[in-house]
This record gives structure tokens, C-alpha cells and sequence, in this order.
């Protein structure tokens, strides 16, 4: 490893930078190009990249609700988007930039914030897609260059510290459009970039089932419900006594908001309700302090992913957070967290439900709870899953729960209080296998994608 190298006044006035890990970065791009047998292209070289800009630079009205998707930086997930995690443009704000429309596999890459967040946009997600400035878009042009090749490529360990070190800023990272112009890729035969063209297009494939088989699960389950939740009244007029908010030493709204026992009250007459902390065991994560933090450049082959709120997406797991640590502190906390268990966001997201699986092994934070239920011949955690994200049954409750402290909401220890109902023992079982099933998919899908950065950094030859 090259431990001292020399930079000219030249150089620097050229890349108006003086930062001694750029230039090393530098230094290592161009071994690199050098000593490759593949052609190098930049970003810039329209015979590739027709399109290389970014989304919406102006103000825009946002809703929790609508027919136009927009992303934000932690929308992007290792190639692929959270459909989970909405928020819509309005209408005239979505017509007076159309432009930003996203197109089928348009390459998106984050160049605000949190740098190199990566993904391609295909019909999973069901909407029509805009961004904003934080993310750019790239097209290509597939005779010459493949777009799934090129998502893979931004999953490297090259193109990782390629947008780490080029980005800038003062109090955030940015990559401009002239710094993004300036990235170099390999260019392999189409007959090299097919294979990880085919390999990404099945890891998508698989995660398409494993949302359709979540989807699926949720129809079975309201089938089994048979309650017309479109006919229960809410009451906009309220009148809490002063004994409940005595024994509940809270004045939040939401807490004494007739609906949710509404909904609660019509599922109960037909189905026994039962409350998690009965049948589950709960358990939070820990906090590791920041002072063993590691990011994607300091961490090494044996760091352990380190999950926080923001790394649980479309019901997953991430496997390459922003943060790691070191295995001893992995092996040091020993948390009772494993395959099979359940686990819920308790602050920020609130109820963001997904499973732990054998391709996770990670250190989860105190903000998440991990459920595990005492006894698997009533229902297990799959069920318990499902209900969660029901919005009538885990969703209202979520809400009812949620308080907020200094500008965090959290639902504390109220997850315990919790009520899910209790269906034929044949129909839990039904409801679990579907999900069950859908988690083997996904299994698959990340391996896939584990895979593909390993195949995608020995074709660079980049450690």
C-alpha cells in the first residue's frame, strides 16, 4: 500500500481541492485505470451517458397521500428504493417539473448527505417517481453500456470512495454535477455486463414476489377479518375524564382518540384480542456510543453493521448501513437478538416492522425492539408481523401510543399494550407460511446482491 505520494501546486489549483485523502484516492484511480484491460469512460462521455443531471431544484408541496411518489436520500437502498416509506408530490408541482420524472431503469445515485446511496428504478415500485436535488439520474445508452451493470458498479468499493472523496461541502456532502461528471467506470463487453445484468434483474425479480407474497398475505388476512372498516364513524369530538389521564400520565390526543378502540371494538366481537406483552417477550437494542463508530472506510472484513431506525426499509434489514463496529463490541454486547425474531422501530419511524434472517448479523441500536413470542403453538412472529402492519390493527395503535419527546416520537413501553386479534388457529398458520414464504425470496435476493459486490470489486481488482 502506497503510504506517501506527491501532489503538485498544479494539481491542486487543477482540482481546487486540498484534502491528502482525495489525492491518495487520486493516485489509486489512476494505478487503477492504468493498469486495467478494460477502457475507462467518465460520466461525461455522452456515447455512454446521454443523461447525467438531477431532480427538482425549486419548493414543492408534499403530501401523505397521492398518485406521484418523491424520494428522498434515504429512499435509496443498495439498488433498491423503500416503497414503504411515502411521501407524494402535488399534482401542479409534479406538471411544472416533469421533466424530473423518473423513466425505467433510470440509475439513481445520492449527492447530498449521505453520499453514493444507489438504485435502479423499475415497476416495483408503483408509482410515478420524481426527486429532488439530492439524488441524481443517470441514463444510458444500453448498446453501449447496460444500466443494471452500471447499478452494480455504484455498488463497488471503487465507486463508493469515489463519491466519498470527490464529494464537498462545508456541513454536509454534496457531489455537483461537475464533480459527478468527472466519475470514471470500466467498460467490459455487453457479454460481461450481461452477467450482472441477469443476476441483478433476479434479485429484483425476487424482491417483486417478496412484496406481492407480503401483499398477499395482507388480502388473506382482511378476508379473514370481514369487517367493514370504511363504515366506522370517526368521531372528531372528544372528552377525556380526568381519572384517565391521571392513570395514564399523558395528555396526548391521540391517546383518547375514539377511533382506534372503534376499530379494536368491531374486531373484538368476532376475534379474541390479546395484547404482545402477554404472549411475547420484548427486548430493546444498545447504544454503542459514537466513539466506536465505524463508516464504509473504516470499517474492516470482520465490522459488524450497526442498525438504527433508519436501516430497516421495505421490511428488511440493511446489510451495508452507514455505520459499523467492531466485532469485539459485537461479541462484547452478545444481544439476544436472532433468525426468526420479530423486530420494531420504537422512536422516529414508529412500528416499522421486518424479521431478522439468517444474512443478518448486525448490532441493533436501543430505538429498536426485538418481539419474540413465548409460545409458537398459538401464532409466531410472522403473524404477529402481519398484524403490525395492518393499518387498522398495528398502524391505529402505533399512532394512538406515539408521543413526542424534545423532537423525537417515541412509543416507549406502550408496544406491550398493543392489541392484535386472535383468528382461527388454521388462518395464523396460513397468514405465517405466506410470510414465511416471503422471506426465503428475500433470503435469495440478498445473497444475490452480497454476491454481486464481491463479483463487481474482483472485476475492478480495487482493495
Amino acid at each position: 500500500m502506497i503510504k506517501n505520494i506527491f501532489v503538485s501546486k498544479s494539481q491542486v489549483e487543477k482540482e481546487r481541492r486540498f484534502n491528502p485523502k482525495y489525492f491518495y484516492f487520486i493516485d489509486r484511480r489512476d494505478r487503477l485505470i492504468n493498469s486495467s484491460t478494460y477502457k475507462f469512460a467518465f460520466f461525461s462521455d455522452k456515447k455512454y451517458f446521454p443523461i447525467v443531471s438531477d431532480g427538482i431544484h425549486g419548493t414543492v408541496s408534499l403530501m401523505k397521500q397521492g398518485k406521484i411518489k418523491y424520494l428522498y436520500v434515504h429512499s435509496l437502498k443498495e439498488g433498491f428504493i423503500d416503497i414503504t416509506d411515502n411521501l407524494f408530490l402535488e399534482g401542479t408541482d409534479h406538471k411544472k417539473y416533469s421533466s424530473k420524472e423518473l423513466k425505467f431503469n433510470d440509475v439513481l445515485l445520492s449527492v447530498v448527505g449521505t453520499l453514493g446511496s444507489t438504485a435502479i428504478f423499475r415497476d416495483y415500485v408503483e408509482f410515478i417517481t420524481s426527486i429532488p436535488r439530492n439524488i441524481a439520474y443517470i441514463r444510458v445508452n444500453e448498446k453501449k453500456i447496460l444500466p443494471e451493470y452500471l447499478m452494480c458498479f455504484l455498488l463497488s468499493k471503487f465507486s463508493k470512495e469515489q463519491c466519498i472523496f470527490s464529494g464537498g461541502g462545508n456541513i454536509q456532502g454534496l457531489i455537483s454535477l461537475t464533480k459527478l461528471n468527472k466519475f470514471v467506470i470500466p467498460i467490459p463487453s455487453l457479454k460481461v455486463q450481461e452477467k450482472y445484468r441477469d443476476a441483478l434483474n433476479d434479485a429484483i425479480h425476487l424482491q417483486k414476489i417478496f412484496l406481492e407474497t407480503i401483499s398477499n398475505a395482507k388480502r388473506f388476512f382482511y378476508n379473514k377479518l370481514q369487517i367493514d372498516f370504511q363504515a366506522i364513524k370517526k368521531d372528531m369530538n372528544f372528552n377525556p375524564s380526568l381519572g384517565d389521564l391521571i392513570k395514564n400520565e399523558l395528555w396526548t390526543p391521540n391517546l383518547y382518540y375514539p377511533y382506534p378502540d372503534k376499530l379494536l371494538g368491531e374486531i373484538g366481537k368476532k376475534f379474541e384480542l390479546v395484547e404482545i406483552g402477554t404472549v411475547a417477550t420484548i427486548k430493546k437494542g444498545n447504544e454503542i456510543g459514537s466513539d466506536v463508530y465505524q463508516d464504509y472506510l473504516s470499517k474492516n472484513e470482520d465490522s459488524v453493521p450497526f442498525i438504527r431506525t433508519s436501516d430497516i426499509f421495505n421490511h428488511e434489514i440493511d446489510s451495508f448501513p452507514d455505520f459499523y463496529a467492531p466485532k469485539s463490541v459485537y461479541n462484547d454486547l452478545n444481544q439476544d437478538f436472532k433468525v426468526g425474531d420479530l423486530i420494531i422501530n420504537n422512536d422516529g419511524r414508529i412500528g416499522y416492522p421486518a424479521m431478522i434472517t439468517k444474512e443478518d448479523k448486525a448490532i441493533f441500536q436501543s430505538h429498536i425492539k426485538r418481539i419474540r413470542v413465548k409460545n409458537e403453538n398459538e401464532f409466531d412472529n410472522n403473524y404477529i408481523f402481519l398484524c403490525l402492519l395492518i393499518p387498522e390493527i398495528g398502524g391505529i395503535q402505533f399512532k394512538k401510543f406515539t408521543v413526542v419527546q424534545s423532537t423525537i416520537p417515541t412509543i416507549a413501553k406502550r408496544i406491550e399494550q398493543v392489541k392484535i386479534p386472535k383468528l382461527k388457529k388454521e388462518d395464523c398458520e396460513e397468514i405465517s407460511n405466506k410470510i414465511k414464504i416471503g422471506y426465503k425470496y428475500f433470503e435469495e435476493k440478498k445473497m444475490i446482491i452480497k454476491h454481486l459486490k464481491k463479483e463487481m470489486n474482483l472485476l475492478l481488482d480495487y482493495n
